[in-house]
């Protein structure tokens, strides 16, 4: 009882707790670790973090969400259940990107617990706040950044521990761009080289932050896979229906204001809150199990990036998963592509943005197949498609049923393809909502087994 008020307290206080305790954090003399900072061309800001203030975002609808859910993994013992605990194992590995070490968490909690006591006082709430409840509640933060930083130990100890043949990804690794495309209205293709190439699953999302909200840090996919140039392809689509401010305002500025020269920062995300394996991985035993089926990948609107990177995998001759330097299934040279059907859909022909792209890629390869569906043909007012994008230059002036484009949703389309789906393997990508429903029709109308098919959320978050 003495927690639960502590807790009913500090919830009517969570903004002010989240901010003293990043002020105190930045106003002290730690400094973090020299991560990356973002920066615009030619702009004589420095390349790393020398204090806090660089590096701690503001991002208080994150915290507070993120405290709901450590919240209701708090027993009346002021211990973590096992989803929590693993939350906050994985944010120790991944806050790193904030220049955070191990040796950060002791003056976390102190300073978390500093802020508990200016907000959180005895005689609180009705005088239901006792002291035996505040120093369970600052018990309960110690525990937490202990998690946290026990998280961030073990990531540095495998660092500290590798070989040299070992591929262990950075922190964070400067992505410059060299090549903007805005193909419509909402999409915008963004190309850059990285300083360090980065390990990473195709459909694993990468954690961004832009000079232009630099103290955001959203999840973008990448439209190629891994490769050790270090190049980057980052399809940035607006999404003004999206329910997270933060999102949208990233999603906007990055859009919009990117040039040529500009440098963001890339930090990957290997797993989610409960430790399992982020995107596409080739020696997962489930995918492994049904490798020798032909495969049909399922994507709507900008999860076109996560399917591209896979049908690349396969044209640069690695196999579907295939992570270097991570996998222990290496690429068999020589190994023949499987076949795919690409089935992506988009709302009209003028989202659409790499449709030209795709057609030449299944002209080149006769295991790809593709297919393309808008739920309309005519283009709205304002969509503004490129001379990039769209459909060929014959048909771009009407948008009429004709033999390139399907009518329907690319999971509608799907289910009326084949009369032998269960054979197949599928990957589906696009919201958490389109895969759920995917999945589900997928499985109760086709008869696809569910351990037929991966889904890949491209809205994807610590919490979802």
């Amino acid at each position: 009882m003495s927690l639960s008020a502590a807790f009913d307290a500090a919830r009517a206080h969570r903004a002010e707790i989240i901010f003293g305790t990043l002020t105190a954090l930045m106003s002290s003399r730690i400094t973090p670790s020299p991560v990356d900072l973002p920066r615009r061309a030619g702009s004589p800001d420095p390349a790393q973090a020398t204090h806090f203030g660089q590096t701690i975002p503001q991002d208080t609808g994150f915290f507070i969400r993120l405290l709901s859910f450590l919240e209701e993994g708090v027993d009346a013992r002021a211990e973590f259940n096992h989803a929590a605990a693993t939350l906050l194992f994985t944010l120790g590995y991944s806050f790193r990107r904030h220049g955070f070490r191990s040796e950060h968490y002791e003056p976390l909690s102190t300073a978390i617990g500093e802020t508990i006591d200016r907000y959180v006082r005895p005689g609180d709430t009705d005088n239901k706040v006792s002291p035996a409840g505040v120093k369970a509640l600052k018990d309960v933060a110690y525990l937490g950044c202990s998690i946290m930083a026990q998280g961030c130990a073990e990531a540095e100890d495998r660092e500290a521990s590798a070989g040299p043949s070992d591929l262990i990804n950075p922190v964070t690794a400067r992505g410059k761009i060299v090549e903007i495309e805005h193909r419509n209205s909402s999409v915008s293709v963004v190309r850059m080289h990285l300083s360090t190439p980065l390990a990473y699953a195709a459909g694993e999302p990468l954690l961004v932050r832009t000079p232009y909200t630099p103290l955001l840090w959203r999840p973008l996919y990448s439209a190629m896979p891994s490769n050790p140039d270090g190049m980057l392809e980052l399809h940035v689509v607006k999404d003004a229906e999206c329910a997270d401010a933060g999102t949208r305002e990233f999603l906007e500025a990055a859009a919009s204001l990117a040039s040529v020269g500009d440098e963001w920062v890339i930090s990957a995300q290997p797993t989610d809150a409960h430790g399992a394996p982020l995107g596409l991985h080739n020696d997962d035993p489930t995918w492994q199990q049904h490798a020798d089926k032909d495969l049909i990948i399922i994507a709507e609107d900008g999860g076109l990036a996560p399917a591209r990177a896979m049908v690349l995998q396969q044209v640069f001759g690695n196999g579907l998963g295939f992570v270097p330097g991570k996998d222990s299934t290496a690429p068999t040279p020589g190994a023949k592509p499987r076949r795919t059907h690409l089935v992506w859909g988009a709302h009209n022909p003028g989202q659409l943005y790499e449709l030209q792209g795709l057609l030449g890629l299944a002209r080149a390869f006769d295991w790809l197949r593709f297919t393309p569906v808008v739920q309309q043909f005519e283009v709205p007012a304002g969509t503004n498609p490129s001379e990039a994008t769209g459909l060929p230059r014959e048909e771009r002036q009407h948008y009429t049923r004709n033999s390139l484009l399907t009518e329907g949703t690319a999971l509608e389309v799907t289910l009326e393809s084949s009369k032998y789906l269960p054979d197949h393997q599928f990957i589906v990508v696009g919201s958490q909502q389109m895969v759920r429903h995917a999945i589900e029709q997928l499985n109760t109308k086709a008869g696809v087994p569910e351990e037929q098919i991966l889904g890949i959320p491209t809205d994807w978050d610590y919490l979802s």
